[in-house]
């Protein structure tokens, strides 16, 4: 036998046992993991899109000239050699972008574990903060943090709250209108 449907002036009730509520309304655990990476994703863009104008504002301010680190990273990681300057900028530039719209994905996976808003905020910013101050001086592309200066770090701190900020608000909008609950 069929359920029988009404109709409301805002949504379809169906009688019976209501279903639960999933992300992207997805009911297994592998739809729920890929709705939080693409969300995480999403967010990560919005995230990197923040540092870049937070950047560009700083570098204003401390007149200081453009970071070559990405294009150093990206050098070392894909083994690539851009032909001139131009190019490495350029280069340098789109690896800037995909890491930070790839820093998105663990702050969707923290949602899986329940873990939103302000916590998964500071969550997210520890580790990509630590991780960075971590793999640069692996790679040999800067100094370990405690010979930075203490103005740098500050910077650097500042920088990649301000992108875990941007992605913290994108991701729990994004998570907040598809019901997800409250932070």
């Amino acid at each position: 036998m069929k359920k029988k449907k009404r109709e409301t002036k805002y949504f379809a009730v169906s009688w019976g046992r209501p279903k639960k509520k999933r992300a992207c309304g997805l009911g297994d655990a592998l739809g729920q993991l890929g709705c939080a990476i693409g969300q995480g994703l999403l967010a990560g863009l919005t995230g990197t899109a923040a540092i870049t104008v937070a950047q560009l504002l700083e570098m204003k301010i401390t007149d200081r000239k453009p970071s070559n680190t990405p294009e150093k990273a990206g050098k070392i990681v894909l083994g690539v050699r851009p032909i001139n300057n131009a190019k490495g900028k350029r280069f340098g530039n789109m690896v800037h972008w995909f890491y930070g719209i790839i820093w998105g994905i663990p702050r969707g996976i923290l949602s899986l574990f329940a873990i939103r808003g302000i916590p998964a905020t500071f969550i997210h910013f520890l580790k990509i903060w630590i991780t960075g101050m971590m793999i640069l001086p692996w790679m040999k592309i800067s100094s370990p943090p405690w010979q930075w200066s203490r103005k740098a770090l500050a910077i650097d701190g500042v920088l990649h709250f301000v992108y875990a900020l941007g992605a913290g608000v994108c991701y729990d909008y994004i998570h907040r209108t598809k019901g997800q609950g409250k932070w």
